[in-house]
Parts: structure tokens; C-alpha cells; sequence
């Protein structure tokens, strides 16, 4: 189904035009209400998840896709660790979830939506502190405490 199609049925089920289906979806997206992301090449990376799991006695382990980043693969990173950061916090199974700094958390703190979760202590492990400001941790922190309503400790 191509992406006109799915415009279309999304105009149907809202009950707009595709022209105001396409505005939503794209304001949508600009608010971090929805994601896009095309998977390549599933298989092979199902196949290195699981062998990285055998190796090293991992209970989970992601690979990120190759998107062509360079030297730091933000984009792939980024894509992955905010699923798993939606997950872990949509879920009952945590109450406590450590998290660290850097531009990659930063990044995957950004896109997701509001994820209440008030039950939820979220402890930052520091070990360092950065110059730089998109990488700030305290940044990081305060976005992700007030995405879910947790509180936060810093370690």
C-alpha cells in the first residue's frame, strides 16, 4: 500500500480531506505523537541479536539498523532506544530505571510522547559531566521527569 493509500484511509477514519489527513499527520509527527521507521534487512539483525544474547548471556539485546550515520550511528540509536525507553516506561514490570547521559539518551528522551509513569523512580547514573549543552544531563532529566511525572534522583 503506498503512502497516498494510507492518507486516504486515514482522511476516511478521521472523517477530513487527505489534504487535512496529511496536515494532521505531519503535525502529528512534528509533536512526537506518532513514528516513522522503515526496518531493512530484518532477519540478518534477528540472527546477530540472538547471537550476541548465546555469547554473552544476555536476557535482550537490539542491533540497530544501519542508517548510513557515519562514526556515531545517532539516528538508528536513537530509533531503538526510544522504543525501548516507551516500553520500559509504558510497562508495569519497572519501577526504578537507571538511565545514563550523552547525546544519545538526550536524543531518545525528545521523541516520545507524554508517558505517565508517576510510580516510576528514574535514577541518572552520572559518571561524568559534559560541555556541551544538547547533552546536558540535568537537561536530559528534567524533559524525561516531566514526560512521565517520576521522580528523578541523580546517582
Amino acid at each position: 500500500m503506498g503512502p497516498g493509500s494510507r492518507k486516504t484511509e486515514v482522511a476516511a477514519r478521521v472523517g477530513a480531506s487527505t489534504v487535512k489527513a496529511h496536515r494532521l499527520i505531519a503535525r502529528a509527527n512534528k509533536l512526537g505523537l506518532v513514528w516513522v521507521h522503515i526496518e531493512g534487512e530484518i532477519a540478518a539483525r534477528v540472527a546477530l541479536e540472538e547471537a550476541i544474547c548465546a555469547r554473552c548471556g544476555l536476557k535482550f539485546c537490539e542491533v540497530s539498523p544501519d542508517l548510513d550515520d557515519g562514526a556515531l550511528p545517532l539516528r538508528g540509536l536513537v530509533v531503538l532506544g526510544s522504543r525501548f525507553l516507551e516500553q520500559a516506561l509504558s510497562g508495569d514490570e519497572h519501577d526504578i530505571i537507571g538511565f545514563g547521559h550523552g547525546r544519545t539518551p538526550s536524543a531518545c528522551v525528545h521523541p516520545p510522547p507524554h508517558l505517565p509513569k508517576p510510580r516510576a523512580k528514574l535514577v541518572f547514573l552520572l559518571g561524568g559531566l559534559t560541555r556541551r549543552l544538547a547533552a546536558a544531563p540535568y537537561d536530559v532529566i528534567h524533559r524525561l521527569a516531566e514526560r512521565t511525572g517520576a521522580e528523578a534522583y541523580v546517582l
